[in-house]
């Protein structure tokens, strides 16, 4: 039991139930009730989430090996990796022909992930992209793409869409650059310019905090009590990240943060 819930932590399998998660809030929200089109776009982003994922994973061997994962071997992440590609494939495919709308969002999407194969290139190559582009993607994939179902000329208000989900961009935005404060001694052996790595572990941390405590104090002004004992909650997270190192404590904060968004589904 333990070994698979490695795996599972391993391969991000919490990270796309987020998506998932997310999207349906965003679908109920919208229309008071999850329609059959939105349930099954809303598995097949997950399912494109977690292959993305599987994806990068293939092609992080020797990283993962710095920062003290375990793996399999080279010879399953390279089956893995032909494996990721044809299902990717199909289900755009699928989704494209399906949801003509949605075509924006899978072309954003690999795009995204075309630098993951480069040898000689990687996204946290380069300061503070990685957490940007990874960000986007859930907010076009969790946010953006059950507003477009319920109105496919949505993308004419992306910015109006994307301000009014500004705190849960921000609180994604921040997860992300915790993960790699957890993978920063890997990092720095790899050359890469993460955030934690450019700025270090203590300056990161009180970067995220600062952004969690200003929503925490807008919501708290609003009178908005769930969220804001989410913000506080997500705060103790980050402090916290200054010492964790397990794997468990960081797959926490989003195991955490699906259990929050289903209580919200409930209440809905």
């Amino acid at each position: 039991m333990i070994k698979i819930l490695a795996i599972l932590l391993s391969f991000r399998c919490h990270i796309a139930l987020l998506y998932f998660s997310v999207f349906l809030f965003v679908a109920k929200s919208l229309d008071g009730a999850i329609t059959s089109s939105e349930l099954e776009v809303g598995l097949f982003f997950a399912f494109l989430a977690q292959l993305t994922y599987v994806y990068s994973k293939t092609l992080d061997y020797t990283e993962d090996l710095g920062n003290a994962e375990e793996v399999f071997s080279f010879v399953f992440y390279k089956r893995a990796r032909y494996l990721s590609y044809f299902l990717i494939g199909i289900s755009i495919f699928y989704l494209s022909f399906k949801y003509s709308q949605l075509l924006p969002i899978f072309i954003f999407g690999i795009i995204s992930i075309l630098p993951y194969s480069a040898k000689s290139f990687k996204f946290k190559s380069l300061f503070i992209v990685k957490p940007i582009i990874n960000t986007m993607c859930f907010f076009l994939m969790a946010v953006m793409t059950p507003v477009l179902l319920s109105n496919p000329s949505a993308y004419n208000y992306i910015g109006s869409v994307f301000a009014n989900s500004i705190e849960l961009v921000a609180i994604i935005f921040s997860i992300t650059i915790m993960f790699d404060v957890r993978d920063i001694e890997g990092d720095i052996n790899a050359g890469f310019k993460t955030v934690p790595v450019v700025l270090g572990k203590i300056i990161t941390v009180l970067l995220l905090a600062g952004i969690i405590f200003f929503f925490a104090f807008i919501n708290i002004k609003k009178g908005d009590i769930a969220a804001f004992a989410n913000d506080v909650i997500i705060l103790g997270f980050v402090f916290g990240a200054l010492k964790a190192k397990s794997k468990i404590y960081f797959a926490a904060i989003v195991l955490f943060e699906i259990v929050f968004v289903w209580v919200l589904i409930w209440l809905k």
